[in-house]
Order: structure tokens, then sequence, then C-alpha cells
């Protein structure tokens, strides 16, 4: 080997020796980064639980998809789990709720194409006080569902285009569907900021499933105010709806 060749070997040795320590210091620095911003957004909730009245469980709980498998935002990819949960009733009055962020994971391709990506959003949860509400789905409408209605897939339509245009509804009772979205609801829904929305019984009663969608993660504040529109939405279900003996909403 000459001296320049070995001149080279030596360089490239000695940039790789600076480089390695440098890189893991970079790693550790991200990392503890991460962990403080999460540790910041932990005492964030704590201190929104405090204020809005509610229990805080900074905890992973892997069973949430069995505790609502009636919400299909719950069931998607794998490695699921719901964290930086806000529990109660807001202020002390109103429904029960349920707040908080979760975590899936989708796994794509195979071999070196491989890959997974983690997505995390907030949501909110709501007792609607009324027993045997059937499953009902709103949204707002993508290009795929317009697709998918040109073939005959089931989307309810309603009297007003323009609702019917900006919202995919889906419902087990389409008499309840169209009771439930009267004209007034329908104003309300083409406001700013409607989220997803799905209704559908569990174990003590209906509740309200509320995201906006699944890369949408929410600050504790920002849940507070999803949770807000949720007890507008529903105190605006129609008499109709709500006229079941024994139940109130």
């Amino acid at each position: 080997m000459d001296l320049l060749s070995l001149a080279f070997v030596v360089a490239n040795g000695a940039l790789m020796c600076l480089l390695i320590p440098v890189g893991i210091a970079i790693v550790v620095a991200i990392g503890i980064a991460a962990y403080k911003a999460e540790q910041k957004r932990k005492a964030e909730f704590l201190a929104v639980a405090s204020e809005n009245g509610l229990r805080y469980d900074p905890e992973s709980h892997g069973d949430w998809d069995d505790r609502w498998p009636r919400f299909e935002c719950f069931h998607r990819g794998h490695s699921r789990c719901a964290f930086n949960l806000l529990t109660g009733r807001l202020g002390g009055d109103g429904p029960e709720c349920a707040l908080g962020e979760y975590r899936f994971k989708e796994t794509h391709g195979s071999g070196k194409n491989r890959r997974t990506v983690t997505y995390t959003f907030g949501f909110a949860i709501l007792d609607v006080g009324l027993r045997g509400v059937p499953d009902v789905l709103i949204r707002k409408e993508h290009l795929f569902d317009k697709v998918a209605g040109f073939f005959g897939f089931d989307d309810i339509d309603f009297e007003s285009v323009e609702f019917s245009r900006s919202f995919m509804v889906k419902s087990s009772d389409k008499r309840f569907a169209y009771d439930l979205i009267d004209a007034q609801m329908m104003e309300f829904l083409l406001g700013q900021g409607t989220p997803n929305i799905d209704i559908g019984s569990a174990s003590a009663g209906g509740a309200v499933c509320l995201w906006f969608g699944q890369s949408s993660r929410l600050g504790p504040r920002e849940l507070i105010s999803l949770a807000q529109w949720g007890r507008s939405f529903i105190g605006r279900w129609p008499r109709v709806v709500r006229a079941v003996p024994g139940e109130q909403i």
C-alpha cells in the first residue's frame, strides 16, 4: 500500500471515529428532547384535568378497542392502545366522558419494502344516556365515498343537497338517522370544525365518539373543546329521538 492510500485509510478511519460518537450524541439528544416533551405534555394533561374536574390516567391501555367495539376508529391496524385519558364529567356536570389519545400501527409492503407507520389521534367519547341507540356514522365525504356511492354503496341522502354533498352518513336504522339529522342539525353540522361522529350502543347505553383523523393528535385543551362540541351536538338531538320511556339525554 502506498503512502497516499495509507493516508486515505487513516483519514477515513479517523472520520468514522468522529462521526460515530456524534451520531450517538444526536440520537441521545433527540431521545432526551422527546422524553422532556412527553413529560411536559403529561403535566399539561394533569393541569387540564384539575381545571375541569376530571381524572387523569397517563397509562397505556391495550384493551380500549375491546371496551368500545362499536367504534371503528379503534379497530385499525395493530399494536393499538389508548393513553393520556381524561375521564369524568366536565366541570362536574353533563354527560360522562372519556377523552384521550389513541395510537396504532399499520405495516405495509413486504421484504425490503416492508415499513411500519405509527398513527396517533385524539378522541372524545360522551355518554348520551339513552339505551338502544342504533349505529350512526357521520363524517365529511371523501372522493372514495362518491365513487362507492356511484356503485350503490349505502350512503344515506338527505333533502339538503349541500349536506348530502358534504357528509357521508351510514346507519343501521335509516329512520333514526333521518330523525336525528333534521334541518337544525344539518345547519349545525355544516358549521366549522365538525369532527367525525360515530354513534353506537355501549353496555351502559348509547355513546358518541368524536375524532378528526387518524393523524390528528390533539392537546388536552383541544380535547376539552372537542368534548364541549360533543355536548352541544347531543344537546341538539331532536325530541323525537329522545322520547324513549324512562330514558333522557
